[in-house]
């Protein structure tokens, strides 16, 4: 490294330095002086030992692009005036929004704003009536990501249409962190949040909103897994089941792209499942059968979606994929369901009371009041000793060895560990209150000082 001084003694070298001074030029003298005892340090620096530069100046300058001629230049002109065409003429709402997304992802898009802006901004929910049924949620779903791309502030407009079911994304996160934390498992996070958000609709669907007929037949489509039979459905149920098959199938092919595994058969089954343990809750309901608390808790640790959520999270911790495992998921484990059976019996209670009045199902404490003609405070005590045992049991299973990866276990054991935090003071799910809202601000909102 050279040091260098100022100086104006001639009698050295020296470099003239141009310089100005409050706008006019001023001239300085430069010179430099080397100090011996640094050249040795020279030698000691460090490379990075980067490669020479592939690309020549000749190279550079011999850069030539054909199509920067004029006929080409006029060729893309005439095809832009045929596009814009296309766009303002195009009469079948599924073709111009089709028309548009292609437009796009060939990096065209911006060529046509104006165009295009015009068109979304005069979509109207009228023009979907003229299309069939399964082109239908194709072109709800494609013009809703490409107002969304556009920056059109568009809801998903569900509110309305579900208005008697609970619109839970925030508390459904919340459980979904509680169950998996961890910076990688990301996606998971994901899959459980819509997971418990879609499981929550549904359950409202079967214990406040349909009837009996009704049920029956949103379980038989369930279970078909056929898009064709949404026309069976009444609205509200149309809505709830293309979100759910949609949904699912985009689990599926994700779990196919990254994993290579047709897993929608396993997803399928599993939500159908769940669907059939809420309607026999909802056959107890309109019959007024009380069930006995063994027979409760046992098709309870079904409905609360437990299994549910476990096993569509074994997809996207990236534990790997076993046959062995699936078959063990399959049998509905101890693990599993000792857990989802805490996570129902916290939920009661803090619930049961509330949940009768909406219509539900009675559930642990009333199951066990009516079975052994007891008194509530008695029923309580003993559904809290029950929850005790349950988590003995889960220490128990963690003894034995399993087939399931460590992360499908975690996740198992810290859903329940999450319902005690839910459950704490109330219902943190359902209860929108102050309390609940501080604390999901306090938890996932404020840092930490």
């Amino acid at each position: 490294m050279a040091l260098l001084s100022l100086s104006m003694k001639p009698s050295l070298p020296q470099w003239t330095r141009l310089r100005y001074e409050n706008g006019y030029p001023a001239i300085s003298t430069l010179r430099c002086i080397a100090k011996a005892q640094l050249q040795d340090k020279q030698s000691h620096r460090r490379s990075a030992n980067y490669k020479p530069n592939i690309w020549t100046h000749d190279f550079a300058e011999s850069l030539k692009s054909d199509y920067m001629e004029e006929r080409y230049a006029e060729r893309a002109v005439k095809l832009k005036m045929e596009v814009k065409s296309l766009l303002e003429k195009e009469k079948n709402l599924l073709a111009q929004l089709e028309l548009i997304d292609e437009v796009g992802r060939l990096g065209l898009g911006y060529l046509f704003d104006k165009e295009i802006g015009q068109f979304l901004s005069s979509v109207t929910p009228m023009q979907f009536k003229d299309v069939g049924i399964e082109k239908r949620l194709h072109a709800t779903a494609l013009c809703f990501r490409l107002l969304r791309q556009k920056g059109h502030k568009v809801s998903q407009g569900l509110g309305n249409k579900l208005s008697f079911a609970r619109d839970r994304v925030v508390e459904s996160y919340l459980w979904s962190l509680g169950c998996t934390f961890e910076p990688e498992h990301e996606q998971c996070r994901e899959v459980i949040t819509k997971v418990i958000a879609i499981a929550t609709v549904i359950d409202d669907i079967y214990d406040v909103y349909g009837t009996l007929d009704e049920l029956e037949l949103f379980t038989a489509v369930i279970e078909r897994w056929d898009i064709s039979a949404v026309e069976e459905l009444p609205d509200y149920m149309k809505i709830s089941f293309l979100a759910t098959y949609n949904t699912v199938n985009e689990f599926g092919y994700h779990v196919l792209k990254e994993q290579g595994w047709n897993v929608i058969p396993y997803l399928k089954k599993h939500l159908t499942d769940l669907c059939k343990a809420y309607l026999v809750e909802a056959k107890w309901y309109h019959s007024g059968y009380i069930p006995k608390f063994k027979e409760y808790v046992n098709l309870a640790s079904i409905s609360i979606a437990g299994y549910v959520i476990l096993y569509y999270s074994y997809f996207f911790l990236k534990s790997g994929i076993t046959d062995e495992a699936l078959s063990y998921l399959d049998s509905y484990p101890n693990l599993p369901r000792s857990s989802s059976m805490i996570v129902r019996l916290l939920d009661d209670f803090v619930t049961s009371k509330d949940e009768l009045e909406r219509g539900d199902v009675h559930k642990s404490i009333e199951s066990y009041m009516h079975e052994y003609g007891v008194s509530e405070e008695v029923a309580r005590e003993y559904v809290q000793d029950f929850t005790k045992k349950t988590w003995k049991k889960i220490n128990e299973e963690l003894a034995t060895d399993s087939p399931l990866p460590r992360a499908v276990i975690d996740l198992s054991i810290n859903f329940a560990r999450t319902a005690e935090l839910m459950y704490k003071k109330g219902d943190g799910h359902s209860v929108q209150d102050q309390e609940n809202k501080d604390r999901v601000i306090s938890l996932l909102v404020e840092s930490i000082d």
